[in-house]
């Protein structure tokens, strides 16, 4: 297993960062004691094992020191547990985990958005009635431009439902890109894997034979 300063220089996550870096783009099934069998770090404790999510190493799984923290102690123990992702894996893991990020960020605006609109209206639906009862001696012009702006606003809230929809339906399009594309990498490395040790058995074999 390789120290320290030997896999910093490998690109791996800075000591003490949060999963290399920065937070995943998805969801885990797992959480990061949930694996088997267990590796154990220098305390002598399962380590943790997490994902990076840097330029460097998208989507690279790592163990390390689960109690390795200024508040806890622990100790310095990490290894990486997948190899190095190719050229082509790694762009498409970045471009789809700066996608996640940047929906992330719109839907957080938009929810800005709808709250303030929320905010912004003077009449709430439940009181148009009686708001139209107090506003009838006012005139019946008073009267069209209340009924207008309750228009507006509900025409508001429907544009404001649908651009809700689009973006649940772009993100569930988006991590079902970024399960597929891990899915592949991984049964790509199987078959890496199987070729290479049917390989070492073949000249196993040749070698028993001469």
């Amino acid at each position: 297993m390789a120290s320290s300063s030997s896999l910093s220089s490998m690109g791996g996550p800075r000591w003490g960062s949060r999963e290399g870096g920065r937070s995943s783009p998805i969801p885990y099934r797992q959480g990061p004691l949930d694996y088997w069998p267990p590796v154990l770090c220098k305390c002598g404790n399962k380590a943790g094992r997490l994902t990076a999510w840097s330029d460097e190493n998208p989507g690279r799984r790592f163990v390390k020191c689960f109690s390795a923290t200024p508040a806890m102690g622990g100790c310095d123990f990490w290894h990486w547990v997948d190899p190095p992702p190719s050229p082509f894996l790694r762009e498409l893991l970045i471009d789809l985990r700066d996608a996640v990020r940047a929906l992330r960020m719109e839907n957080r605006e938009l929810q800005g958005r709808v709250s303030d609109a929320a905010q912004q209206q003077i009449w709430p639906v439940y009181a148009a009635e009686e708001q139209r009862a107090l506003a009838e001696p006012i005139g019946a012009e008073t009267v069209a431009v209340v009924t207008k702006k309750a228009e507006e606003n509900a025409e508001l809230r429907c544009r404001i439902c649908s651009l809700e929809n689009e973006v649940f339906i772009f993100k569930f399009l988006v991590v079902t890109c970024v399960v597929v594309v891990l899915a592949m990498a991984w049964v790509s490395i199987d078959m890496r894997d199987e070729h290479e040790i049917n390989m070492i058995g073949r000249i196993t074999h040749h070698t028993s034979l001469t």
